[in-house]
């Protein structure tokens, strides 16, 4: 049995010529007869796919894609075994073997699937991500796609393996492009068939958690996961989960949350709506994700075109009224972040007290998801520091889960959010100097100064819970520098208010001077001799 050019398979398909090497065999181009039209043959001669489960599997696939006709899959023509085993059989295929690679056809009693599909001729989708398309182009491209995995989901089909390789952008005259998916018809290998199992370059990227975890079945909501993947790198520039290490990777897609994309591209258009599009269909569980391809499409329609909300202005881009940052002019390592009053949420979301977010991004967003909008919230009440837990991956003081009760923060206690982010806990005392210990009861603190104590605060500065008065010599906030050395601050009507200083000039926003007493504002400067103090609010 010689398998090159001039070979028939099945009395019908004559193979022409050889096209080349594939991750599990060899594809020729061949005529089929009597209609007279090309094909591609595939012969999958490798050891994982002779075996008894992948045999069965193959035909029951090949027969179901036969049915489906749909100009946006590539159909499949026919389907066949062949069988090898006799002596001349063997001796042709030795003969062969360094010509084409089918090395496998020199063992005696074998049956090698293949499959005849349409020859589609197209630039791959992965060209078109990596040069840029915008999300409203793919999602006309994928829109039809969307009908044809819904019909194929109809028949029990699914892919397994949706990644921009296997999609084809063909273009026709006097008609649109349209993207085609091959190998449709082609039965995956399963880890069950093999015990190492091989897999496309990049394959992992765009694989769904459930073939990550034990190599079984693909399903179609493991394609609606893939397909997800796609659309979500065309908004982000990136796949959701990306790693060097295809075991880390694949560890990512079984137990880490999606990113949110203003981490990943800030001035992102309705990010909000594409977030919340996102955490359904990159669900972990199949049964949570959308219920078809086309409803996941229509969905992500509805999120790209949402109305956007009017530009968010300066003073309001930090929502929090108990928020302030004061910050010395030309020094960004001289900066504290205050909240005023007795409570402070903790959390990811820009609307919290103080924002916990794993830094650099885009290099550890995935930690950033994992922090809940509100996670925590820290409250002074009965003269005591208490946190409690809001989030689904759980709060820690020192080492131990705490839960949606309030449980006492001592001085210098560690407050771990999710698995990475540490926030270390200082009382102060109206005259005491951070980060000494305190003497006496706990209840009379003044405040309380958070410090991250984590490898991902890359610039993240102290923070300030102050709920009473502090004298500013020796403070957290003396540590600025210039006129935050002088006098005191204190907590009045759920504002910072500064008690002043003759040798300082305080200045609003509006250019008009402040004689202290008075409470801080947003855009006021405070110059003294040697620094200019800024406050946001």
């Amino acid at each position: 049995m010689r398998l090159g050019p001039g070979r028939w398979l099945n009395a019908q398909m004559q193979l022409l010529s050889w096209l080349g090497e594939e991750l599990y065999g060899e594809s020729f181009l061949a005529e089929q007869r009597p209609q007279g039209r090309s094909v591609v043959v595939k012969i999958l001669h490798a050891e994982a796919c002779r075996t008894p489960s992948y045999l069965e599997r193959f035909r029951h696939t090949a027969e179901r894609a036969m049915l489906l006709s749909h100009r946006n899959l590539a159909s499949v023509y026919a389907f066949g075994v062949l069988q090898t085993g006799s002596d001349a059989d063997r001796g042709a295929a030795q003969g062969l073997g360094a010509g084409l690679g089918l090395r496998t056809l020199s063992s005696s009693g074998q049956s090698i699937p293949w499959i005849a599909t349409d020859p589609i001729d197209g630039v791959d989708l992965r060209s078109y991500l990596s040069d840029g398309i915008s999300p409203e182009t793919l999602l006309s491209l994928l829109m039809p796609l969307a009908d044809a995995l819904d019909q194929a989901a109809a028949l029990g089909l699914s892919h397994g393996e949706l990644l921009p390789q296997n999609l084809l952008l063909v273009e026709e005259k006097d008609q649109a492009p349209r993207l085609v998916l091959v190998d449709l018809g082609v039965a995956k290998v399963q880890s069950s068939d093999l015990l190492e199992l091989p897999m496309p370059p990049g394959s992992i990227a765009y694989r769904s958690p459930e073939q990550c975890k034990d190599g079984q079945a693909a399903t179609a909501a493991s394609d609606r996961y893939g397909l997800a993947t796609i659309l979500f790198e065309a908004i982000a520039g990136r796949p959701p989960f990306v790693a060097s290490d295809p075991g880390k990777l694949m560890q990512l897609h079984l137990t880490a949350p999606v990113p949110p994309l203003r981490t990943i591209a800030p001035r992102l258009r309705n990010a909000e709506a594409l977030d919340t599009f996102f955490v359904r269909a990159l669900a972990k569980q199949p049964e949570s994700r959308f219920p078809s391809a086309m409803t996941m499409i229509e969905e992500f329609h509805e999120a790209i075109y949402q109305r956007p909300r009017r530009p968010i202005r300066d003073s309001e881009r930090r929502r929090s009224p108990r928020w302030y940052r004061l910050l010395r002019q030309g020094q960004p390592d001289k900066t504290l972040d205050v909240i005023v009053g007795p409570r402070a949420v903790l959390g990811k979301q820009s609307e919290c007290d103080m924002v916990c977010q794993a830094l650099p991004s885009p290099e550890h967003d995935s930690l950033t998801a994992a922090i809940s909008r509100e996670h925590a919230v820290m409250i002074w009440l009965d003269n005591r520091l208490s946190v409690l837990d809001q989030s689904s991956n759980g709060t820690f003081v020192n080492d131990k889960r705490i839960g949606p009760r309030l449980t006492q923060l001592p001085d210098g206690a560690m407050v771990r959010l999710g698995e990475h982010l540490l926030v270390q806990v200082h009382l102060v005392r109206f005259g005491s100097r951070p980060g000494t210990p305190l003497v006496g009861d706990d209840g009379d603190s003044t405040g309380a100064l958070l410090l991250r104590r984590d490898r991902f605060a890359v610039g993240v500065p102290p923070t300030l819970m102050l709920w009473g008065g502090l004298d500013l010599s020796g403070s957290a906030i003396a540590r600025l520098g210039g006129a935050l050395r002088l006098g005191q601050v204190w907590v009045s009507q759920r504002e910072l208010w500064w008690s002043g200083h003759p040798t300082v000039a305080w200045q609003r926003q509006d250019r008009s001077t402040v004689l202290g007493p008075a409470p801080l504002r947003h855009g006021d400067i405070l110059t003294s001799g040697d620094a200019v103090i800024c406050i946001e609010h």
